[in-house]
């Protein structure tokens, strides 16, 4: 039961220093004042440890956990607690370098010494094993030491109270406070406990009252810690800065780690990701090594444009940054610029400028465009092909019917049949009105082009339901021609299909005709537009498909 309750009045503090020395590490690690809070947990943490393992130890060992787990531990939490405040009171900053952190761990001296010698220079290595606690022997060196501790205590209370009633600012007067206040507790508590104690009431004293001292100033700090975190004052400016700021903004290390991000920040990219890489996808992963040779030759980043993992989907930014200087280390400051809603814009303009907007086929400048691209020796480029004008007939009595609404309605049908029927590469767009233009991909023959032709006049010849119980029955007048058998450029190729189109017209419609080339002679295209070539006869010819 002795050895339960000792765990548990050691156990629940150590638990608590341990906690706080990772949980400041893991928020701050890259500043030394982190670092250093981090290390006084640490270290006391240790401290009670080497106190319990004193209690529960056979006296034997008393000697070495007084020497190299209390006296040693006690020195390093007074030099990390002397370099703390001398960071806050920026005394660092206006020595020579090396003398603020000499002037620190100067302190370090006597735990040095007892590690060399074996020798404990303040004698608390003596100890009573009587009764419930194992208390140390209150000797002359550990009278001194402690008296030395309180003077220390009360001139750095006093250099905090002068430069906090120099300090307007509420978040720098916050941390010194801390400070002021730990100290205050420690320097009160070693002089009640430590010095004056052991002489006056000796009975009245706690085991091990130095102890007291310094949780009581570590927990001050603590909460200091987290009411002004004890990061450099400039950084503090910059996180001001960061918060309100409306522009999106990153502050990233060398490695390419996001140190901080402000709200707007947040609200775009999302606050998951250690990194810039865990918001880039994969196909800007390139962004990071580019990144990292800017930032070690110090090269301002003007306009690159990055895609990066948003909180709602991806987002092209450009991203405009500088270095800053803080606390020693450099960070880029990252200017971030959303271009979604441009880029979504643009794309739309585009889609608009090559699609049609009823049917959101492919308009006539996209088919010409990619009958180019065909007919090229680039990537684009077919072997053989057929290109085909298509031309819904009677439309004009449809329109006439039904109204124009049932005709685009119609339209719009005919157009999704025909994408359906499009293979791999071919193209299908709408040429303006009710005429369509077909690129057939690897047509090498006159065979081949009436198959083609003969699957997309049975592709619109469903009804369709214009209105209830009221259909109509599609039907397409297609002409088509041959590359590179008939044709050898765009233009040709164009009159030639447009000039067998209407020749499937003037045989009846309802069928496709591939161009032959009696008809170029023979026949002129303003002769095949006249309404009297609807009642010619029947050209020379098979047509791919009956009525």
């Amino acid at each position: 039961m002795h050895s339960l309750w000792l765990l548990a009045v050691f156990g629940i503090p150590v638990f608590f220093m341990f906690h706080w020395g990772l949980d400041t590490l893991r928020s701050n690690v890259e500043h030394t004042s982190a670092r250093l809070i981090a290390a006084l947990h640490f270290a006391f943490g240790l401290m009670l440890l080497a106190v319990y393992a004193l209690q529960v130890a056979p006296p034997a060992d008393d000697h070495a956990i007084a020497l190299y787990g209390m006296t040693t531990l006690g020195v390093l939490i007074t030099a990390f607690g002397i370099h703390l405040s001398l960071r806050v009171l920026r005394v660092m900053n206006r020595m020579p370098a090396g003398i603020g952190i000499a002037l620190a761990y100067v302190w370090t001296v006597p735990g040095l010494w007892t590690l060399i010698t074996g020798r404990n220079l303040f004698d608390a290595d003596a100890f009573t094993h009587a009764g419930f606690w194992i208390t140390p022997l209150y000797t002359r060196p550990f009278h001194l030491a402690m008296w030395v501790a309180v003077a220390l205590s009360v001139v750095l209370v006093a250099a905090l109270a002068w430069v906090r009633l120099r300090t307007q600012d509420p978040a720098r007067r916050g941390q010194i406070d801390g400070l002021l206040w730990g100290n205050g507790l420690l320097g009160g508590a070693n002089l009640l406990l430590g010095a004056l104690l052991p002489v006056h009431a000796p009975n009245w004293m706690p085991p091990f009252p130095y102890l007291v001292g310094l949780l009581l100033w570590i927990c001050a700090v603590r909460i200091a810690l987290r009411r002004y975190a004890y990061l450099p004052f400039r950084l503090q400016q910059y996180h001001h800065l960061f918060s309100l700021t409306p522009a999106p903004l990153l502050m990233v290390d060398g490695t390419g780690r996001i140190v901080d991000r402000n709200p707007t920040a947040i609200h775009l990219v999302g606050s998951a990701g250690e990194s810039l890489a865990d918001l880039l996808p994969a196909d800007q992963r390139d962004v990071m090594s580019q990144f990292r040779t800017g930032f070690a030759r110090r090269r301002p980043i003007r306009g690159r444009e990055i895609r990066f993992r948003g909180a709602t989907g991806d987002r092209w930014m450009t991203a405009e940054g500088d270095y800053v200087t803080v606390d020693g280390a450099t960070y880029c400051i990252l200017v971030l610029h959303d271009l979604t809603a441009e880029r979504q814009r643009q794309a739309q303009l585009a889609h608009m400028a090559y699609h049609d907007e009823l049917t959101t086929l492919p308009n006539a400048a996209q088919f010409y465009q990619r009958l180019t691209e065909a007919l090229s020796e680039g990537p684009g480029h077919w072997d053989t092909f057929a290109l085909a004008i298509l031309d819904l007939d009677n439309f004009k009595q449809i329109n006439d019917t039904w109204g124009h609404q049932v005709g685009d309605a119609v339209l719009v049908e005919l157009a999704q049949r025909l994408a359906q029927q499009r293979r791999g590469t071919d193209v299908v767009s709408r040429l303006g009105g009710d005429e369509f233009g077909v690129l057939l991909a690897q047509v090498p023959d006159h065979a081949a082009a009436e198959s083609a032709a003969a699957r997309l006049l049975a592709a619109v010849r469903s009804p369709i339901l214009v209105g209830p119980g009221v259909s109509v029955d599609p039907t397409i007048s297609v002409g088509l021609c041959l590359y590179p058998s008939q044709r050898h450029d765009g233009d040709s190729l164009i009159r030639a299909a447009d000039i067998a189109m209407y020749q499937a017209k003037r045989a009846g419609k309802n069928r496709a005709y591939v161009f032959q080339e009696d008809w170029a002679h023979d026949l002129l295209v303003e002769d095949a537009r006249a309404p009297q070539s609807l009642e010619s006869p029947e050209p020379a010819g098979t047509p791919a498909s009956l009525p």
